[in-house]
């Protein structure tokens, strides 16, 4: 593979073999490339392409990488490659482990359907709240592992309000559970604790995912 179009550290970077590697740099560097060409040494260097996750923050970075990708590797190397969202790839992975255990799969809840749901709760329960704010605060809930059952975080809610706000977040995640429905948060929260729960389950993925690139790892 032709290096010569990168600098020393950049060459460094895609060179780098095992352990950890952190690259640093200011925005328009050439980040999301070295991280491409970094793929693309360990598939030439023998390293099977399904051992290799390869994650970004947005879909359309996936995209542009797996077209950077086609002609370095081929296409046969770029249908192993696991590379997505932290989102799609926790959601492939919830999939995968429910289609083996042969239960049925939870569907993405489309915004509308949340807010809809939200706001049936809300009148139901005759509480005045905004209905986007309140899919914030659950969103929030989630993002840092708090489940109703747990204290909440307020965010400067009053102290008084926690129940009713309890009450909501259960009485959506109830919906959510009837109909069979996840929303994103969920494909990273449920994934998170399949995996910590689940020694077998995180095992199985600790043995796959030999090589895991971040792109945008800030994020």
């Amino acid at each position: 593979m032709d290096l010569s179009s990168l600098n020393s550290q950049q060459r460094e970077a895609v060179e780098h073999m095992d352990g950890p590697c952190c690259v640093v740099a200011g925005a328009g560097s050439g980040k999301t490339r070295v991280l491409t060409y970094r793929v693309a040494n360990l598939v030439e260097r023998g390293i099977p392409a399904q051992n290799i996750l390869a994650v970004t923050f947005t879909r359309k970075a996936a995209g542009e990488m797996q077209e950077r990708l086609q002609p370095l590797i081929g296409d046969a190397a770029l249908e192993d490659l696991n590379v997505g969202t932290f989102h799609s790839i926790c959601y492939r992975i919830l999939r995968d482990e429910w289609r083996a255990s042969s239960q049925p799969a939870f569907e993405p809840a489309q915004e509308g359907w949340q807010k809809r749901t939200i706001k049936k709760i809300l009148d139901d329960i005759n509480l005045d709240m905004d209905i986007s704010h309140m899919l914030g605060f659950i969103s929030w809930q989630k993002n840092n592992l708090i489940t109703p059952e747990m204290p909440l975080d307020l965010l400067g809610a009053p102290a008084f309000m926690e129940e009713r706000l309890r009450q909501v977040y259960r009485l959506y995640e109830q919906a959510k559970q009837q109909e069979r429905k996840l929303d994103f948060d969920d494909m990273l929260l449920w994934c998170y604790q399949m995996l910590k729960e689940d020694a077998r389950i995180r095992s199985k993925y600790q043995d796959q995912f030999k090589y895991i690139l971040v792109d945008e790892f800030q994020d």
